[in-house]
């Protein structure tokens, strides 16, 4: 992943390669909790991912995007309340 103001590649674990993917390719970059829930969610019943999962998978990869971001530059990601996130800054996926 390369995007403005990041000063390196970020080597992502599958859910958060996911969920970011997920975002890059919704309208306005934005989509609800549930949908990113289900999108997150592995193949077995024993991989469903709540809420509060979502939560801290949020919370990872905003540390890791703001940990390769310039100090000044803007969050990634916001919560967009009573929805859920949007993704704030362009995003090159590379494999």
């Amino acid at each position: 992943m390369q995007g403005p103001g990041l000063a390196s590649v970020l080597r992502l674990k599958m859910r958060e390669k996911v969920l970011l993917v997920a975002l890059v390719q919704a309208q306005d970059n934005t989509l609800d909790s549930a949908t990113l829930c289900d999108v997150c969610t592995g193949q077995t019943a024993d991989e469903i991912i709540s809420k509060h999962a979502l939560e801290e998978l949020v919370a990872r990869l905003r540390k890791k995007i703001r940990e390769a971001q310039s100090d000044d530059a803007e969050p990634a990601i916001k919560s967009v309340w009573g929805v859920g996130y949007q993704l704030c800054l362009p995003i090159n996926l590379v494999p």
